[in-house]
């Protein structure tokens, strides 16, 4: 290539310099050291470096500015850095370039350099009007080569000649954070903003109709609006939010104005878009806790009117489905195989009931279908989510199952009853839906539920017990901590005579049969009032003054760790001792002359030497040819015969 002779005035060019001369930038040929000293320089469009300061200063005098720079720079290439206002920043572009080998960056000039062996003159300076200022231009550095035998590197500088408004465009294009776009049938230009937001290279963008980044819900409408533009059909601005797909697939949200102008003597849309996709999600996350509370005080409303835990159960699934979050929720039980079924099937519309069809779900570690939420549930009795199903080995048995619904998240939570666990199971179609807030509330909607299936099934229990009390023989009567009686069970009446109003706030010791001594009633309390039950044998007096045995258990019930009521529960024996003693009877003593029989006298005698061991006189009795009676005269005058001895002893 042949470059500017220097060694002439003139200036020749030959096709090669014509070609360079319909190349915008400068390009200038640099050579540096290691110590980013410029060792060599040549200019390969000297006229485009004359015209980028000739707009600075007014003068039309090439030859005097080459004669005065050029020539000098291109023999000495340290003058070149008199040129640059911030010269350690281009330094560092130098150490820059050796490692990226290409980079873009803003530089400053003075609009004309004192340089030291060439200082112009103050007349010629004022000849020259000119005005010590500095203008930026933007620069690329492109590496060439490594010298590696004299340490040295060269590279191609080019410096694009551009005005003070267009370099101020430029800065504000390349580094607002707003994507800027304009486009045709393609993108004619965007900035690194837009290429952000859309993750597209500009070489990618420029071969792309504006449409194919308009998520698929809007892009037939996008691509309409656009084409309107570009035929001068719509002319008005306009602002809207819209879902943008990038590269990677990703939705992201962009608040988008879009105007139409006329550009090179065509319709073109110009457009900025903002990055709102936080905002949007955020916006999103509101409105999903909004509905979340909403249906948690919707259960709340439902815990506090419901007492059958089926209807409860019914009612919050319609909760859940008319919030408009769910497509799917059911209510999963355990059976005696691990296998979870369905007890409560809801959905917002019929064919996602068809999910549960056949489903085959376990409690089963070991089993490749209890890895999911509802399995873990049933055992690890903790809310486990699954915030998007095709991307989550544990969901592989069901993964074809899931994309044919499009349920991109779920979640189960674990109901505990005071019989089972049960599990509520949520299928959306919004990936990653359930975050910390949801969980949390999900939470809160566990435990509401929990405590409300508690307190229906305290309230059965309480109604049981209520039963038992009511119906069974069994006395119960409480007294306060001052021992005066404050309830009486219906038993108490028919057993003892007495009404409830006529025992209420008396003492108990109004059953007394005062058959039991002092030492009996101080064992009693120091029991009672050292908070343990006291279990013995009462005899006790009726109204009417009959006597009655009860066995009683009183308990001392304690409240913040002190007494404050005594029960006492009791159950009528009388029957059982009248019994024990008829048979006591008929064991020790004979039937015809009511005296101890042999058994009680071998007993009484067995206890009598075991208490005294010495002797004794033993004197048995006997009535002589007692047999001989019963054999001639019967058995009946035997009897007889045996009465009338006993009389006589």
């Amino acid at each position: 290539m042949n470059y500017l002779n220097t060694n002439k005035e003139i200036i020749k060019f030959d096709a090669e310099y014509n070609i360079l001369h319909y190349i915008p930038e400068i390009i200038i040929e640099i050579e540096f050291n290691n110590d980013l000293q410029l060792k060599h320089l040549i200019f390969y469009n000297p006229e485009k470096f004359y015209i980028l300061f000739k707009n600075q200063i007014n003068t039309t005098d090439f030859s005097e500015f080459y004669s005065k720079f050029i020539k000098p720079i291109e023999e000495n290439p340290y003058l070149f850095e008199f040129f640059i206002s911030n010269i350690d920043k281009f330094k560092e572009q130098l150490q820059s370039v050796i490692e990226k080998k290409e980079i873009f960056f803003p530089l400053r000039f003075y609009n004309i350099p004192d340089l030291p062996e060439l200082s112009i003159s103050s007349d010629k300076k004022q000849n020259l009007d000119i005005k010590k200022e500095i203008f930026v231009a933007f620069c690329n550095l492109i590496f060439l080569e490594e010298e590696k035998h004299h340490h040295n590197y060269k590279a191609l500088l080019f410096i694009q000649n551009i005005t003070k408004d267009n370099y101020f465009l430029k800065i504000i294009s390349e580094s607002s954070p707003i994507g800027l776009f304009l486009y045709r049938e393609t993108f004619k230009f965007v900035n690194e903003e837009f290429c952000k937001i859309s993750g597209y290279f500009k070489e990618e963008l420029y071969k792309m109709p504006l449409w194919e980044l308009a998520g698929e819900s809007i892009r037939e409408q996008i691509k309409q609006v656009a084409l309107n533009r570009i035929n001068g059909k719509l002319l008005e601005k306009h602002y809207s939010e819209a879902p943008l797909k990038t590269k990677s697939g990703e939705i992201k949200w962009v608040m988008v104005y879009a105007n139409t102008i006329l550009y090179q003597g065509k319709y073109h849309g110009l457009g900025i878009v903002i990055d709102i996709t936080e905002k949007k999600l955020q916006e999103e996350k509101n409105k999903q806790l909004s509905h979340l509370y909403k249906t948690l005080t919707q259960i709340q409303d439902i815990l506090l009117v419901k007492d059958n835990i089926n209807e409860i159960l019914q009612e919050i699934c319609d909760v859940l489905i008319d919030s408009g979050q769910f497509l799917l929720v059911w209510i999963g039980k355990e059976k005696e195989n691990k296998q979870i079924e369905p007890i409560i099937i809801k959905s917002k519309e019929e064919f996602y009931k068809n999910y549960i069809n056949n489903l085959t779900i376990s409690s089963d570690p070991e089993s490749p279908f209890g890895k999911g939420p509802t399995g873990r549930v049933h055992r690890e009795n903790q809310i486990i989510f699954n915030n998007y199903s095709f991307e989550n080995k544990d969901m592989l048995p069901w993964l074809e199952r899931l994309k044919q619904f499009n349920f991109n998240a779920s979640c189960s939570i674990p109901i505990k009853t005071p019989e089972e666990i049960l599990s509520i199971n949520l299928y959306t179609d919004i990936k990653n839906y359930f975050n910390e807030e949801e969980v949390d509330l999900l939470y809160r909607i566990k435990a509401n539920l929990e405590y409300s299936i508690y307190k229906i099934y305290q309230k059965q229990w309480l109604n049981i017990l209520q039963l038992i009390i009511e119906k069974s023989p069994i006395e119960l009567i409480i007294t306060n901590e001052k021992n005066q009686i404050i309830f009486t069970n219906p038993y108490v009446e028919k057993l003892t005579g007495y009404s409830f109003d006529e025992l209420q706030g008396k003492d108990p010791k109004i059953f007394s049969s005062h058959l039991y001594p002092k030492e009996f009633y101080k064992k009693l309390w120091n029991t009672i009032l050292n908070k343990q039950p006291f279990n013995d044998l009462f005899i006790n007096r009726k109204k009417n003054g009959e006597l009655f045995y009860i066995q009683k258990s009183i308990i001392p019930i304690i409240e913040n760790n002190r007494i404050t009521k005594f029960a006492s529960i009791g159950i009528d024996v009388t029957e059982k001792i009248k019994l024990e003693e008829q048979l006591q009877i008929k064991f020790l003593y004979d039937p015809v002359t009511k005296l101890p029989n042999r058994t009680f006298f071998i007993e009484e005698l067995e206890h009598y030497l075991k208490l005294e061991a010495k002797p004794f006189i033993l004197i048995d009795i006997d009535i002589y040819r007692f047999h001989y009676i019963n054999d001639h005269y019967g058995i009946q005058i035997g009897d007889f015969y045996l009465r009338q001895f006993v009389s006589l002893s």
